[in-house]
C-alpha cells in the first residue's frame, strides 16, 4: 500500500493502534518500523 501510494505512512502508523490486542500492536509496529527503515521517499 505505501509502495503504490495507496495510504499515507502516518495513516498507517495510526491504525496499528486499532488492532485488538497488545501483541498484535506490537508485531505490527516492529514490522511498520522495518518497512519504514528501507522506504528512501519519506510520505508523510
Amino acid at each position: 500500500m505505501l509502495a503504490h501510494r495507496l495510504i499515507e505512512t502516518r495513516d498507517l502508523e495510526n491504525q496499528i493502534g486499532f488492532l485488538p490486542n497488545a501483541d498484535q500492536r506490537e508485531r505490527a509496529g516492529q514490522i511498520f518500523a522495518v518497512v519504514r527503515s528501507k522506504d528512501p521517499g519519506e510520505r508523510d
